[in-house]
C-alpha cells in the first residue's frame, strides 16, 4: 500500500545537462498540500533523489531549518540572554 506522503508519479523528469531521471509528482506553480506557496515559474515537484527515505532537513541552510521548525510549531525560543 502506498503512503500518502509519496504521491503517484505523473512522469519522469530528465535533466538536460546530466541525464538524471527522477519520477515527478506535480508540474506547476502551486504545489498541492501547500497553503501559502506559489512558485514564480512552473516547477517539477519530486522526492529529493539524493536523500535517503529519512528527512533531509539538515542539508538546508540554518535559516531555512529554523523557518521550517517555526512553521511546524516546534520552535523553542531560548529565554536566556547573553
Amino acid at each position: 500500500m502506498a503512503s500518502e506522503a509519496e504521491p503517484r508519479p505523473l512522469g519522469m523528469f530528465e535533466c538536460q545537462l546530466c541525464a538524471l531521471t527522477v519520477p515527478y509528482s506535480y508540474v506547476g506553480q502551486k504545489p498541492p498540500d501547500t497553503q501559502a506557496v506559489v512558485l514564480l515559474e512552473e516547477s517539477y515537484i519530486m522526492k529529493d533523489p539524493f536523500s535517503s527515505d529519512k528527512e533531509s532537513i539538515s542539508a538546508f541552510p540554518q535559516e531555512i531549518q529554523q523557518d521550517v521548525e517555526k512553521r511546524k510549531g516546534g520552535s523553542k525560543k531560548s529565554s536566556s540572554h547573553p
